[in-house]
């Protein structure tokens, strides 16, 4: 990724659209989670010929400095959200800034937001154990946005979704339309993570499906 002075910033890690961009390329924007620092930066498809980055001082949004895990985009508003679940919106032309939620304890954790229906905003946190050689999911736990009470409502079931969940995308489908699917159950990839990132050769086997109801782990 270039940055505004012409200069290479650091890799990317996460990129989400809020349109389509050969239908609807005027109105496409790409929002961008870059690593190192975990910030963000954006590009509309077109009308800019450089990134802009998004405000730093996000990393200091109710006084929390952890860094950015997840963007989403939903009801015309850019969601990010970091370890513990602190939510807050963006607005690209204005580049103005709002705490939606606020977030919660937290341990060693990954944290994914998913959209359903172009409408409701979950969120996903898994926690995490390390081991000398191993990475292994504990425990998952799953909530759901009230965004007139601005809060996350923990949920106990998702019914006949299924989630797959990943660094690069995380999606929802109703598990009845695909074979061999299973309802109310996630399904985890073995991503990367900022504890001990890819470099470690057995760090490479934290893939199971969680079966929501029973509340245990199985591989897929």
């Amino acid at each position: 990724m270039v940055n505004n002075e012409g200069t290479i910033a650091e890799f990317v890690i996460k990129a989400t659209i809020s349109a389509d961009p050969i239908l609807d390329a005027n109105n496409c924007v790409v929002v961008v989670i870059y690593e190192g620092s975990c910030k963000l930066a954006f590009i509309r498809l077109n009308k800019d010929t450089t990134w802009t980055y998004v405000d730093p001082r996000l990393e200091y949004i109710g006084q929390s400095l952890d860094m950015i895990e997840d963007v989403v985009h939903v009801k015309e508003k850019f969601y990010a959200v970091k370890v513990g679940g602190q939510l807050f919106s963006f607005d690209i032309i204005t580049q103005s800034k709002q705490l939606v939620a606020e977030g919660m304890r937290h341990d060693l954790e990954k944290v994914y937001l998913v959209v359903l229906n172009d409408k409701e905003l979950w969120m996903v946190r898994r926690f995490l154990a390390f081991g000398d050689e191993d990475r292994v999911t504990k425990k998952v736990r799953i909530y759901e946005l009230d965004f007139d009470k601005h809060e996350w409502v923990e949920k106990e079931t998702l019914g006949d979704v299924a989630l797959f969940l990943g660094d690069n995308f995380s999606i929802s489908v109703l598990a009845l339309n695909f074979l061999g699917y299973r309802l109310n159950c996630i399904y985890f990839n073995h991503d990367h993570d900022r504890y001990y990132g890819y470099f470690i050769g057995c760090l490479h086997h934290d893939f199971s499906v969680y079966d929501v109801k029973s509340q245990r782990f199985s591989q897929p």
